[in-house]
Parts: structure tokens; sequence; C-alpha cells
């Protein structure tokens, strides 16, 4: 795959103006089109082209973040793209082989978790939108944990632990990164969501259709993080996070 041109980091316009250049708004447009062309063909296609597939969305993603590496935390964000397109691979080959892709995934989270530390606020200038949904992590993580550990045995149990600690810590992290909008927060939240699912469904019981629900939650969670990174992140320096808190934003302005 051909990389698009290295971006260094552009002032946001926070008035609406794209951050990307013509030529990344292109990458994400037909990484966008080849998620929804995954998505209605899923079961369709067999390996390597349903492998293939379904890397490529993700794959554009990776190299929009390769393009912007020298921004901030911008090789976190492409290592983090790598590691989970690396399990898309193995899940696009083998459902079966959930084990062999929990440790890419982990490293995947733990990258997002590396990239959005700078970039973290103080839990007292936190809105309250973003608190209450904060206290969502911890339920959905021991909520899943309470459903998928009494099926599990073994190394498998201790490498679910392990992975949902990390995917739990990538979420607050989510939430508290100061990135100029809510993407990121509600990606991190999407992945949870989307992870939790396919977890249910490999170790508990099958869900009806659940691909066609897991998918978009999973895809759509790397899209936001990945794009509201990245735009944020060009808008200025990362914070240092003690040293210039942000204001409470009033009742009527909070965001997630």
């Amino acid at each position: 795959m051909t990389h698009p041109p290295d971006a260094p980091g552009r002032p946001l316009d926070h008035n609406g103006a794209n951050p990307f250049a013509p030529g990344e708004r292109r990458w994400l447009l037909l990484s966008l089109v080849l998620g929804a062309v995954y998505w209605a063909l899923q079961g369709r296609l067999r390996p390597p082209a349903g492998v293939a597939l379904k890397w490529l969305p993700i794959g554009l993603l990776t190299a929009l973040a390769w393009g912007r590496r020298r921004q901030r935390g911008g090789r976190w964000l492409f290592v983090a793209l790598v590691s989970h397109g690396i399990g898309d691979i193995v899940l696009g080959w083998n459902r079966a082989w959930i084990p062999c892709a929990i440790p890419p995934f982990l490293l995947g989270h733990l990258g997002y978790a590396r990239a959005f530390w700078p970039w973290r606020r103080p839990w007292r200038a936190w809105s309250r939108r973003r608190r209450k949904a904060a206290l969502g992590v911890p339920a959905l993580a021991l909520g899943t944990a309470a459903l998928l550990l009494p099926h599990l045995s073994g190394p498998l149990l201790l490498a679910v632990v392990v992975y949902i600690a990390a995917i739990s810590v990538m979420g607050v992290l989510a939430l508290a990164a100061d990135l100029g909008s809510e993407r990121v927060s509600a990606g991190g939240l999407a992945y949870m969501l989307s992870d939790a699912l396919i977890g249910l469904d490999a170790f508990v019981a099958p869900i009806p259709g659940g691909a066609y629900v897991t998918w978009p939650l999973y895809y759509g969670a790397q899209a936001l993080i990945t794009t509201g990174y990245l735009a944020g992140s060009a808008a200025a320096p990362a914070q240092a996070s003690l040293a210039e808190p942000d204001v409470p934003r009033p009742a009527d302005q909070e965001e997630i």
C-alpha cells in the first residue's frame, strides 16, 4: 500500500474547517466505503479475500496515521493501528483464533492509552456528562467480566482479565483526552462495547447477527479515534495535565 504524503500538524479550525488535506480526505472516504462494503459482504468471502477486505479500511487509517506520525503522539497512534490490523487479520482468517488475537489487540489498546496520556485533563476539570460517561467504563468492564469469566479457565482466563483491564484504561484515557472534540471519547466507548459483544458471542452464547452490529461499532471506533486524535493533536501542543487545567464548561455547553 502506498502511504499518503507526510502531513505535518496544521492548525485546527474549531469553527468547522476540515483539518485534513484533500488527499487525506480521499483516503478517509475510501476507508469508509471499504468498511461499508465489508459490512455488507462479511461472511460471504473466504480467506484471503475476506481477510484483505476486513484489513483494508483499518489499513487506510493506519496509512493516514503514518503520514501524521510527526505530530505529538502520532507514532503511538500508528503503533496502535498496526497492532489492531494484525488482530483483524488473525480473526479474519479464523474466528476461533481469538486467543491468538488477544496480544496484538492488547498492544493496540496500550498504544492508544500512551497516545492519549499527554492530553489527559484533571478529574476536577471534567464536565458532569463526561464524569457520568466515565462511570460506564468500570460498569461495562465488570459486567462483561462477570458474564465471560465463568466460561474461561487457565491462561485464557488470565489473558482476558488483563485485556479487560487494558481496554478499560484506554476507555478512561479516551474520556480524559482534551483533543477539541468528543470523537476520541466516543470512539473509546464504542470500542469497549464492540469488544464486549464479541466476547459474549465467542465465549457465552452466539448473538444472532452480532457481526452486523460489532463491525460498525469497531470500525466506527477506529475511525473516530484516528480522526479525532489527528485533528485535535494538530491544533496545539499537548498540555501538561496539571499545569493549565481546563475550566469546566457551563451545564448547557457540556460535552460527552
